[in-house]
Formats: structure tokens, sequence, C-alpha cells
């Protein structure tokens, strides 16, 4: 988890003496919080993103694999428990469907289906549909799930998975999805100037772009990259410039 994106800034708790972030985090690890008196990643994940939800800064997240056990109390059977009650309310109104809630996500198989049989054969695959019909949550817990369990390919195939939005910095938020999030502060700024810079190359900077982060995955030269470009309707905008602010667009099409 981090704090917030890359272009927000993180902020202190006027009331606390923690970050906003760091509150949420601990405040979500107390396992007497829940009816189970376990929490798991998946569990802490939902607990910081309502926390947040209101705040100025969105935090980020990445759960892949099955539930991890963060903290539990020592004697749960002490525990009131009711069948009322349920860790995580499956039902999420206006927001979408993420990864982590894919066990709650249904009645889009099919469509699962056909975007994973067309990313067997197309380098390229849009998915269309007026706001509000489900696209981000097909995409979310529906593809990107069923990736990661790698139910729907060979074993050959394995995939570093990247979920951008353009925001109003398109091009930086593309290199974002070439940095490791977990390297140092100045080692990430310095990553993050290098692939803006190969980005402004065109199609050439970002298959080196490609190769290069293949490489570097753990599964060596049998992995693939899917980038994701959610709300890719907002990079319209900012194309003003076709040699420069179009990079995106003309070389994921190819």
């Amino acid at each position: 988890m981090a704090a917030s994106r890359e272009y927000e800034a993180a902020y202190e708790s006027i009331a606390g003496k923690h970050s906003v972030f760091t509150q949420a985090v601990l405040d979500g690890l107390e396992p007497g919080r829940l009816p189970s008196g376990i929490v798991t990643n998946y569990a802490l994940t939902d607990w910081v993103s309502t926390a947040l939800k209101a705040e100025m800064q969105q935090p980020l997240f990445e759960n892949s694999g099955s539930e991890i056990i963060l903290t539990r109390c020592q004697n749960p059977t002490t525990i009131i428990r009711t069948e009322l009650t349920q860790e995580v309310c499956p039902y999420r109104g206006l927001e979408c469907f993420d990864e982590a809630h894919a066990e709650f996500f249904f009645g889009r198989e099919e469509l699962t289906d056909q975007l994973i049989e067309k990313l067997k054969t197309r380098n390229f695959v849009a998915v269309l549909g007026a706001s509000g019909s489900g696209k981000s949550s097909l995409v979310r817990a529906g593809l990107i799930h069923q990736l990661r369990q790698g139910h729907k390919f060979s074993g050959s195939d394995r995939w570093r998975i990247q979920l951008i939005t353009p925001t109003d910095q398109p091009l930086k938020s593309l290199a974002t999805a070439f940095v490791n999030s977990k390297a140092p502060t100045v080692d990430r700024a310095e990553h993050l100037m290098r692939a803006e810079t190969l980005l402004r190359e065109g199609g050439t900077g970002l298959c080196h772009l490609v190769r290069a982060s293949l490489i570097s995955s753990k599964y060596g030269r049998n992995s693939r990259l899917l980038l994701i470009i959610d709300q890719f309707e907002e990079v319209l905008p900012y194309v003003k410039d076709p040699k420069r602010n179009a990079i995106a667009i003309d070389s994921l099409t190819r």
C-alpha cells in the first residue's frame, strides 16, 4: 500500500500524531473491530480505502494471490459473533468492483472470457460502453483477477499487470507503469524522469521500456505485459500536439 498517488500529497492528521494514511492503517490492523477477530490483507485494504474516501489523497493498493492474515486476537472465542454482521459488504453502490472484490463480482463471466480470448491474439483491446455500465469492474474484478489466477491461459503465460489512469498528466502517469514503486524516493524520481524521456521518443522508447520491464520481471522471458488504462477517454482533451501528447495512443494501438 502507498499513502497517495505519485502526483498527490500525503497529509498529516490534525487530530492525531500520525499521518492520515498511517492512522487508517493502525486502526485497520486492530483485530477486535471484526467479528472474526482476524485482519487479512483484503480486509485492511477495504478499511483504509473507506477511511480515506473523503480525504484529498487516495491510497494505492496491490493485492494478489491468496489472503494473508496480518493480525488476529489471541482469544477469538471471546468475540461475540452474529450472522447479521458481514466483514465486507458485497454491494459497491456507485463504486466499481476492484480485484479485491472479485469474489462478489458475478454475471460478467462471458464478457470476461471474451476479453481473455481477444488478448490471446491482439495487442490492443478497447472496452467501450456508456458511463457507469461497469467497464472498470469488468476489467478489474473480472479480467485482472482471472489472469492472476491463471485459469484461462497455459502455464507458459505469466502476466505483469500495470493499471493506470491518465489524470491531467497522461505521459507522467504512463511512465509510472514502468517505475518500481518500492524503490527509494530519489531513485524512483530518476527512473520516472528517464521513463518520460523515453516515452517522448514515441513507439521506439515505449518498446524499450516494455522490454526492460519484462526482462526484470519475476517470470522472465515467458512473461507478458498487460498495460490497462482505465478512464482512457481522459487522454483526449490533452491531445493538442499529436507529435508529443498523443504518444500513448499512437504507440499502444500499433
